[in-house]
């Protein structure tokens, strides 16, 4: 006989959300119960947890999949497109790391950051439009700071700048590069002089709240 009822497992993978790992908590209560069924190898009981979701100090945590697999027979262009069409697809990032493979043949590893939700997608693409024969699949937890964004006033334009909040609290700020790049090649004024422009004006409004 099964240790759950049909119904409870029916409660559990409708309401339920499996995760890879199991997220930062704070523990409310804790609750047993005990069934009427002797089994010789397992306890009859079950345990409740209920909790809140902290993420440590302040960040947030979600999990991502690496697509992991070696090329060393594929021309520079042919790895620029697939790189850029990867992204495209919905890659959150895309890295190409120099190495040897065996027998000494220079290579390149390439390492497709992606969502859960999209890693079927991105490992259908890399297998027929790539030159691998496999590539491994890695499950990560991510940690990172929450994301907030503001529109600064330049004299060239509307730069979009990115916030990263640990909590509360604004410890990074990020000009968006495109506007920085669209910026810059209107007005004719130097891209870094922008991005530190916008970057300044954005702290002080930061300051300010």
């Amino acid at each position: 006989g099964e240790l759950a009822t049909p119904t409870g497992a029916a409660i559990l993978t409708t309401l339920g959300e499996q995760k890879v790992f199991m997220p930062e908590l704070n523990l409310k209560k804790i609750g047993y119960g005990a069934g009427t069924r002797d089994d010789a190898h397992h306890p009859n009981v079950l345990r409740v947890m209920l909790a809140e979701e902290n993420p440590t100090g302040g960040t947030q945590m979600d999990e991502v999949a690496a697509l992991i697999f070696g090329v060393d027979d594929i021309t520079g262009e042919h790895l620029g497109y697939l790189s850029e069409q990867l992204m495209n697809k919905g890659a959150l990032d895309v890295a190409q790391i120099p190495m040897y493979m065996k027998k000494g043949r220079s290579a390149v590893r390439m390492e497709v950051l992606a969502e859960a939700g999209k890693t079927d997608e991105l490992i259908e693409y890399v297998l027929t439009q790539g030159t691998t024969f496999g590539l491994r699949v890695d499950r990560h937890k991510r940690v990172k700071l929450g994301r907030e964004f503001v529109v600064v006033m330049l004299p060239e334009g509307k730069i979009r700048v990115k916030l990263g909040k640990l909590g509360k609290r604004v410890v990074q700020i990020s000009p968006e590069y495109d506007d920085c790049h669209h910026a810059a090649e209107r007005s004719g004024k130097n891209f870094r002089d922008i991005y530190l422009r916008a970057s300044e004006q954005a702290r002080q409004e930061v300051e300010k709240l």
